[in-house]
């Protein structure tokens, strides 16, 4: 099953055999994550964005691995703050 067509055109990919949830949090968070919204994975997984500490969301920036278009998008939108911080 491939991602619907929604979210083809706002993500710009395909994402082949998308599971239930993977769905249910693209959905979710189709607008962007906020400093509420929950880190989907990770050793932080389950905790408020605002309380993932700013070097670990850093790190995953910089790293340049990080596929998850949602937790890539908040960290650039709060890239001055999550600086500060460290």
């Amino acid at each position: 099953m491939a991602y619907s067509d929604w979210q083809k055109e706002k993500y710009g990919n395909v994402v082949k055999n998308t599971s239930d949830s993977e769905k249910a949090y693209a959905k979710k968070y189709s607008d962007g994550l906020t400093d509420t919204s929950i880190m989907p994975w990770g050793i932080h997984k389950n905790k408020a964005m605002a309380n993932v500490p700013a070097k670990y969301l850093l790190w995953l920036y910089e790293s340049g691995t990080l596929k998850d278009v949602q937790v890539k998008k908040y960290i650039e939108e709060n890239l001055d703050a999550l600086r500060k911080e460290i």
